[in-house]
């Protein structure tokens, strides 16, 4: 099982905004539709944005960080860089190159020394910079997974009862019971 870190919040839009030009960008990347979507069309200066993402628990492991994203450009191949921010430090960076005008899926696995980075798994968030000033690009979909956090060990057995004797791999033999119940 992973745990999976959606955006849940929009943290800046500069120049991005949604399908329907709002610029409350996390509903229209976290439900994992192709329908709905942000785009940064400015030509001029590639904007960013940046989305909070929902909490998740420490998996106390390395392995299976992963960054998913699906994205497409408008007119030509155009890279996205996304980010891994933990409060306002870059944990992890990827560029992306959105090679088809279909959305389509991308992803990137943290390296251990991107995951061990992560100090706390509630402060995560996402930072989206177009690679271009000259084309637009869109992203329908991003979220971040990681394994399950580690199940806390089993509690300790009981200690002995004094109505009870606890004995492993032995022989033994009771005589002379005559009364059981009292």
């Amino acid at each position: 099982m992973v745990q999976i870190a959606n955006p849940d919040s929009t943290i800046t839009a500069s120049t991005w905004q949604t399908e329907s030009a709002s610029s409350t960008l996390h509903p229209s990347i976290n439900d994992g539709s192709n329908s709905t979507y942000i785009t940064d069309a400015n030509f001029g200066s590639p904007g960013q944005c940046e989305v909070g993402l929902s909490d998740l628990t420490d998996p106390v492991s390395s392995s299976g960080h992963t960054i998913y994203i699906s994205g497409r450009y408008v007119s030509f191949t155009t890279p996205v860089t996304v980010y891994l921010y933990q409060g306002g430090s870059i944990r992890a960076q990827s560029t992306i190159s959105l090679t088809t005008n279909s959305f389509a899926g991308y992803s990137y696995t943290l390296n251990a020394s991107e995951a061990n980075s992560i100090t706390d798994y509630t402060d995560l968030r996402f930072r989206f910079t177009a690679g271009s000033a000259n084309y637009a690009i869109e992203v329908s979909h991003a979220r971040f997974e990681v394994p399950d956090a580690a199940s806390p060990p089993p509690p300790p057995p009981p200690p002995p009862s004094s109505n009870f004797i606890e004995m492993s791999n032995a022989q033994f033999r009771i005589e002379g019971l005559t009364n059981l119940g009292g």
